[in-house]
């Protein structure tokens, strides 16, 4: 496996020799806390089978990560002190990052949780403050020096919370990790309804921001979130980190129903349109791995081996082709193109293409939540005629609607094959320059 890198127009990732990365995690936030190798087998083969290339995890877990011991008995600390690491924790880990690349998957991987750098009274668990910038450094350091050669790295800082109170404490690991010799890009993890950008984009050790639009509701405007990333300076990369988790309480909460289908894959296909660099799904009965007998969250309908089967987890790996069967590194957000059909939260339709300033671009792309009129502006697109297809989210088909004159405007007569669509409600618009001779969507070439 190739190290990744930010590209050069600081626009998405990609690997070494320049190839451009899709990012699709799964969130595994207790794995290293809670499985033992065996399962932690078992769901690296079912996440590797389903495509996905990466996994987000942690070191020391929010779930009572200090005072209880791994699936092998090891604690993190000795005495909860960081500058005495349990070897037979990070024999784990290391076991862990290997294994991730034998499949084919890097590993993005917290240090600790962000609750355990400030004062906070949490609800459920005892968090206190272990890291701070006198200690920090140091544990960054000794990161690099065990993991600065490992190829499918990724370090998330932070997990969940603001860096406000404890900035120093967070530049100080950053500082130990690229001392001790560490390479590997570093990002930041913040709180949901939240960007790294609003208090890291000066900071000059942050390779991506991480968006968390979160669970507070069903339909979250997270296009909103990843596009003004995208159009901040500097210029860097954009990951939607954390949208709505598949069968997640709305709002936290099991009484205001749990999160759909429907309105997981919104969140995927809106950010990855409105310039996400790929996207992290999650699963609320996966993160934190609930099996029978172990304290758990949110009260979880099935246990993690079951919830692997969710139908999203499943579907994310059409994303993924679809985006990897066009052009990535041009592809850009591209509002102008639904300027003549704008739509409300529910309906908003997110379109991105590989246009440039002066046009020129050979594809464009829209999702759409629902079924609903379109009149996509094409004038971005450089040849003369178009062909356009519907792509289906849940079982990554795509059916050829029919080639016409690029005039500057799809006409909604031309779209009126929605009756040939046998399922719902989301589907995604491609229309590609005719002269390019791509394959359908979703077919890489």
């Amino acid at each position: 496996m190739l190290p990744l890198r930010v590209s050069a127009n600081g626009t998405h990732l990609c690997q070494a020799d320049g190839t451009p990365f899709f990012w699709l995690a799964d969130t595994a936030w207790e794995l290293l806390h809670r499985l033992d190798r065996g399962q932690i087998r078992h769901y690296l083969a079912d996440r590797a089978a389903k495509r996905f290339n990466v996994i987000q995890t942690v070191v020391l877990s929010e779930m009572n990560g200090l005072s209880e011991p791994n699936a092998e008995g090891h604690l993190v600390f000795h005495d909860q002190d960081p500058s005495r690491p349990v070897e037979g924790c990070f024999e784990l880990v290391d076991w862990f990052v290997d294994e991730c690349q034998k499949y084919g998957l890097y590993a993005a991987i917290l240090p600790t949780w962000g609750s355990f750098c400030l004062e906070e009274n949490h609800p459920l668990f005892p968090h206190p403050v272990v890291f701070h910038p006198g200690n920090a450094a140091a544990y960054g350091r000794f990161l690099a020096a065990r993991y600065r050669d490992r190829p499918n790295l990724v370090w998330v800082l932070g997990g969940d919370r603001s860096p406000a109170a404890c900035l120093e404490t967070w530049r100080a690991m950053a500082a130990g990790l690229r001392e001790g010799g560490a390479r590997q890009p570093i990002t930041y993890h913040p709180p949901g309804g939240h960007s790294s950008s609003e208090w890291l984009n000066d900071e000059p050790w942050l390779d991506f921001h991480m968006v968390q639009s979160g669970h507070a509701r069903a339909r979250h405007p997270n296009w909103e979130m990843v596009a003004a990333d995208w159009n901040r300076s500097p210029r860097r990369p954009v990951l939607e980190s954390e949208p709505l988790y598949e069968n997640h309480p709305i709002a936290f909460n099991p009484h205001n129903g749990r999160a759909s289908s429907a309105d997981v894959r919104s969140a995927l296909y809106h950010a990855v349109f409105s310039g996400s660099c790929g996207v992290t799904y999650g699963c609320s009965e996966v993160w934190q791995m609930a099996m029978p007998g172990r304290f758990s969250v949110l009260e979880p309908t099935h246990t993690w081996k079951e919830a692997l089967q969710f139908p999203v987890a499943g579907q994310v790996r059409h994303l993924r082709a679809l985006m990897e069967s066009r052009p990535m590194a041009p592809r850009r957000p591209d509002a102008a193109v639904t300027a003549t059909c704008p739509g409300h939260d529910y309906d908003h339709a997110s379109a991105c293409s590989d246009s440039g300033p002066d046009g020129g671009g050979t594809y464009l792309m829209i999702y759409t939540p629902c079924i609903r009129p379109l009149e996509p502006v094409t004038s971005g697109i450089g040849g003369r005629t178009l062909r356009a297809w519907w792509f289906n989210p849940r079982d990554g088909g795509a059916l050829r609607i029919a080639e016409c004159p690029n005039t500057g405007k799809l006409e909604k007569s031309f779209l009126s094959t929605w009756n040939l669509l046998s399922s719902g409600p989301d589907w995604v618009l491609v229309v590609d320059d005719a002269g390019r001779g791509y394959p359908p969507p979703g077919i890489k070439p």
